[in-house]
């Protein structure tokens, strides 16, 4: 009698850990998007009176420096989680093409969504290859005005094929990434143009070479034009990129 209790006892512990093996083994839906985190600085200087002091309460701008628009250009993003339960998930996207991520408009040229086993994540690294076969892969667009002159337009370009590991985290701080078969998630893809910039102010820039493109004067930073600023900035894109998991 013992002997069969044992037996029934192992069968239904089999079947328990076999349905939970099963469970760890559903697709729950995450859907990409991108955004950014635009980035805006003013300037004020204060006015002096006749006899050249400071008046006091008195502050006007002498600058407004914004970084508000811009693409993102991706070739595969790569996916690598460790769950509480369950065995680790590895895959790499297979796009049609190359992803054209307009960042303000978070808006792509088609849809990306993943099937991920569900479950407790205690990490996931999330790698984006970035993509220069048509454009640079990331372009970020704003404006310099200084005083009553008329803005001028800023364009950073990079443009290299870079591999960008990322630690993503969850909209939740402190908390695990939690992924369910019946509730789908949406993990953002999020520039901060506010770090990238944080350490180039309106001197440099107002400084900076003006590039003819397409008849207009403007301030291009790439690998070619104002290098100064642009190795600064490049040595910051890894730091600029986070993944939000909700």
């Amino acid at each position: 009698m013992k002997m069969k209790l044992s037996f029934l006892y192992l069968a239904i512990v089999f079947a328990f850990s076999s349905c939970i093996k099963d469970e760890l083994t559903l697709p729950a839906g995450v859907s990409f998007k991108f955004d950014m985190l635009s980035h805006q600085s003013e300037d004020e200087e204060e006015d002096e009176d006749e006899n050249g002091g400071l008046k006091s309460f008195t502050l006007f701008p002498s600058g407004l420096f914004s970084i508000d628009k811009g693409t993102l250009v991706v070739d595969a993003i790569e996916f690598d989680g460790r769950r509480e339960e369950g065995q680790d998930v590895y895959f790499s996207s297979d796009f049609p093409g190359p992803v054209f991520a307009r960042l303000e408009e978070q808006s792509t040229n088609f849809d990306i969504r993943f099937d991920i086993p569900q479950g407790i994540y205690n990490r996931i690294d999330i790698t984006i290859h970035l993509d220069t076969s048509q454009q640079p892969s990331l372009i970020l667009e704003g404006s310099l005005k200084i005083g009553i002159f008329e803005p001028v337009l800023i364009r950073f370009e990079y443009n290299f094929p870079d591999q960008v590991p990322v630690r993503a985290v969850s909209a939740r701080p402190g908390q695990n990434i939690v992924l369910r078969k019946d509730q789908p998630s949406t993990a953002t893809v999020l520039i901060d143009a506010g770090f990238l910039f944080r350490f180039v102010n309106m001197g440099i820039l107002a400084n900076a070479d003006r590039i003819d493109v397409n008849g207009a004067k403007i301030i291009l930073i790439n690998n070619q034009y104002n290098t100064l600023i642009f190795n600064q900035l490049g040595s910051r894109i890894q730091g600029s990129i986070a993944v939000v998991f909700e």
